[in-house]
């Protein structure tokens, strides 16, 4: 068992509570994404990111996916809260295919030697695309990407835009795994939620579509909470759903209202909607166990708002040369995340919103010029640079949200260490908080926690600059550059201070220069309610004859911030 600092431990409690009070964190996993300053690359310099990539990183081989995001849709539906465009003008398609197809390849040359297992074309709803468009793209993918033999395709679909037409073309094109999403099989509530009256009859004839052709692997959608439905009506959608078409998979989620869907189908009232949502919440769960053993379905409880209902498979069974046998029960999943697979992963995402995982190097969004998909112009992108600790992070914070085991093997296999290389004074405070009981050389075991109390145990793995960004966040203290050059105006990169001169500013940092050496001044939000002017540390070790001017420095940085305090800088 490895020490640990007891000043460290008491700074980092007050810290913790601190962001539970502010930030109320709502799940383990979404620690991975605090603190992140994001910044706008071209993508020339995410291809650089790309080149930087380790072909095969970790001790497992890696599985690699790609994303193709489709933001157009029909109609939009009065629930999403997505984003979303309806494709109402052919210019506005064959914008959006010209530039990812460009994107594509500027990529190419960077993504050479990685082998690609999946495609997933998700939305919106990527078949109101048009056969030819969906082959042009499909085809530039092919064109420039390696993808291993029998690749995994998966598409999303809308029942009433899907045409036999549209299916023969994506079937030429390798896709299997078809999903589409029922929501209700109740034809007026669809309309009612400006969807089109779908109904039984045309769920029924995209399943018989598929079948003629032996197409098997097909998953679908339902929505609880729909104004209009009951939890029994849904209940018993879905038991018919399963013994008229036996879908592979069946995703069900709780319905989280906009302020406009709580406008127009509850008259603006959350506590209406509760009250109409509190049988779904009751009832749904283990109605859905109990259709699972009826139909011998495998039910998983899941988290949040999300269930699944599914037939047993295969693992994933991947040949000697890198093929994938494309057979029914033997497949690779689409995964955003290393923590679902157990294995290194690479994620490329194209199209608008999509995100991109660079596995150690870089997690990163497609967005459009100026985040408008009719502007002229090519892709811009909005990330982040990471490294393994950052992606160790996101894979723990999703294992341990869920459960309280964490096996070293796997862990290993994916970053090729010991948590504890990663992570050594998280660990160590753990040990010293009794979070982990057992020593059993193979895992991490937890104390049973409730979901709350875990969330807390996470944060020791959080970088505490991560959790002070949120904090700053929160309180409207914003620790970004341009925030902090706002908030310091007139004093900036170039102002002198006797010897010392302030060189660049950087996130929750100024950095001073001066002859003798320099040091880092670090900005921390008050973690003392009612204080408004950020604490400064400094890192680095001034030389003995620059200590007092350096103090004078302090102290006049303090001023200032005290001075800005009341008002709001960029954020």
């Amino acid at each position: 068992m490895i020490g640990v600092n007891p000043r460290w431990l008491h700074r980092r409690r007050a810290l913790h509570e601190a962001f539970d009070r502010i930030c109320e964190p709502p799940d383990g996993s979404w620690l991975a994404y605090l603190g992140r300053h994001l910044q706008t690359w071209s993508t020339a310099e995410v291809a650089a990111r790309w080149a930087r990539a380790d072909r095969d990183p970790g001790s497992s081989p890696a599985v690699n996916h790609v994303y193709l995001h489709v933001p157009f849709c029909k109609s939009i539906c009065s629930f999403c809260n997505y984003e979303r465009l309806q494709p109402r003008r052919p210019a506005l398609l064959r914008r959006y295919e010209a530039r990812v197809i460009e994107a594509i390849e500027q990529l190419a040359p960077s993504l050479r030697g990685i082998a690609w297992h999946t495609l997933y074309l998700g939305g919106g709803t990527p078949s109101v695309l048009p056969a030819d468009q969906l082959r042009r793209i499909v085809t530039a993918l092919d064109r420039h990407l390696d993808f291993v033999p029998n690749s995994s395709r998966y598409i999303e679909l809308d029942p009433a835009v899907m045409s036999p037409g549209r299916l023969d073309a994506l079937l030429s094109l390798g896709f299997h795994h078809f999903s589409f999403g029922i929501q209700t099989l109740q034809a007026g509530v669809n309309a009612d939620h400006d969807r089109g009256a779908q109904g039984p009859e045309i769920v029924g004839q995209r399943f018989e579509e598929l079948r003629r052709r032996d197409i098997h692997d097909v998953s679908c959608d339902f929505l609880m909470g729909l104004a209009g439905t009951t939890v029994e009506q849904i209940l018993d959608e879905i038991r018919y759903t399963i013994a008229t078409w036996r879908p592979t998979w069946i995703d069900v989620y709780m319905l989280t209202p906009t302020p406009s869907y709580l406008d127009r189908h509850f008259g603006g009232s959350r506590a209406a909607f509760d009250a109409h949502m509190g049988p779904f919440l009751e009832r749904g769960p283990p109605g859905l166990a109990a259709i699972a053993r009826q139909f011998g379905y495998v039910w998983n409880r899941g988290e949040g708002h999300a269930l699944s209902l599914y037939e047993h498979r295969q693992p994933p069974v991947i040949d000697d040369d890198g093929s994938q046998p494309n057979v029914y029960g033997e497949f690779t999943a689409y995964t955003q995340l290393a923590s679902e697979q157990d294995a290194p992963l690479h994620l490329l995402g194209l199209g608008t919103s999509a995100r991109s995982r660079i596995f150690g190097q870089g997690w990163v969004e497609y967005r459009d010029p100026g985040d408008d998909i009719a502007a002229d112009g090519p892709a811009c992108w909005a990330g982040h640079d990471v490294d393994l600790r950052d992606d160790a992070l996101c894979y723990l914070v999703h294992v341990l949200r869920d459960t309280d085991t964490l096996s070293i093997d796997r862990f290993r296999a994916v970053f090729g260490c010991h948590p504890r290389a990663l992570f050594p004074d998280a660990l160590a405070a753990w040990d010293a908080e009794g979070v982990v009981v057992g020593e059993d050389p193979s895992q991490v075991l937890l104390a049973p926690r409730s979901r709350r109390d875990r969330v807390r145990d996470l944060l020791w793995l959080v970088p505490e600059e991560r959790l002070e960004w949120e904090i700053g966040r929160r309180l409207g203290i914003s620790l970004a550059p341009e925030a902090l050059a706002a908030r310091l105006h007139p004093i900036g990169p170039g102002s002198t201070f006797g010897d010392w001169r302030i060189e660049r500013l950087s996130p929750a940092r100024l950095h001073l220069q001066h002859p003798d050496g320099g040091v880092a001044l670090r900005l921390r939000p008050p973690l003392v309610p009612g204080r408004i002017v950020p604490d400064i540390v400094v890192e680095g070790t001034p030389s003995p004859a620059s200590v007092d001017t350096l103090r004078a420095v302090v102290r006049i940085l303090r001023r200032a911030l005290g001075a800005t305090a009341g008002r709001r800088a960029p954020a």
